[in-house]
C-alpha cells in the first residue's frame, strides 16, 4: 500500500506526522502498528496523525512502514491527487 506523509511540528517542538494513502484512513489504520513512541492524535474514519514522545521515533516509524515523507510541495500535490481519486 503507497503511503506519504507530511512532517510538521508543535509549539513545543516536538514532530507530528501525517499519513494519507490512495486506499483511505481505514485501510491505513488496519496497515499501521502504533509505536510505543508516538501518541496518535486522530482516529478511526481520520487520516492516521501521530506526535513523537522521542526524538526519532517518527523517522523509524516512517521507515518501518514505508511511508514516503513529502515535502510542502509534493504533499499539496499528492492531497489533491488523492483527494481526485476518492471524487470519482
Amino acid at each position: 500500500m503507497a503511503l506519504y506523509g507530511f512532517i510538521t511540528r508543535t509549539h513545543g517542538w516536538a514532530k507530528v506526522l501525517t499519513v494519507i494513502g490512495p486506499a483511505g484512513p481505514a485501510a491505513i489504520w488496519q496497515g499501521l502498528s502504533e509505536g510505543a513512541d508516538l501518541i496518535p492524535l486522530s482516529g478511526q474514519g481520520a487520516w492516521p496523525r501521530f506526535q513523537e514522545k522521542r526524538n526519532g521515533a517518527i523517522d523509524a516509524f516512517a521507515g518501518e512502514h514505508g511511508i514516503q515523507i513529502l515535502d510542502r510541495p509534493a504533499w499539496a500535490e499528492k492531497k489533491a491527487e488523492i483527494a481526485a481519486l476518492s471524487a470519482v
